[in-house]
């Protein structure tokens, strides 16, 4: 009797450590920072820091629940969209390019790691993008 409850535990424990380790790529977010790709001057204009505790949560919540690809490398024919520089609380820093656009989703790849992250859910597109778009872009 003993020895089933000890393995009953030994899953549990298990099984929590698992879903913490893998559920949550993007956690502890200190600030985001997004450079807008100008296709016009085909330069990326000055950097906008998202730090407020809403857009945060939404980009945490978002990146979470994209569709993650590993190993991902990708040939793209335009430039990206994009390109954000994720900071996290202890100071390591996470950059990925983000294409807008690839057919019905948004692409956001991470080249450090070769990996990749589609946001399909139409809610979560627009939300990303709204919050990308927070503020005028100056020419």
């Amino acid at each position: 009797m003993r020895r089933w409850v000890f393995i009953c535990m030994g899953v549990v424990v298990i099984a929590i450590s698992c879903y913490i380790l893998f559920s949550r790529a993007f956690s502890h977010i200190e600030y985001v920072s997004v450079e807008k790709y100008a296709k016009e001057t085909q330069s990326f204009m000055e950097s906008m820091t998202v730090d407020n505790a809403t857009s945060l949560g939404k980009i945490k919540d978002i990146l979470n629940s994209a569709r993650h690809e590993s190993p991902a490398t990708y040939e793209m024919a335009h430039q990206e969209d994009y390109q954000l520089t994720i900071t996290y609380e202890d100071g390591t820093t996470d950059k990925l390019v983000v294409w807008a656009e690839v057919g019905d989703s948004i692409l956001l790849l991470r080249p450090e790691k070769q990996d990749a992250f589609r946001i399909n859910r139409k809610s979560h597109q627009e939300a990303f993008l709204r919050i990308m778009n927070e503020r005028e872009w100056g020419e």
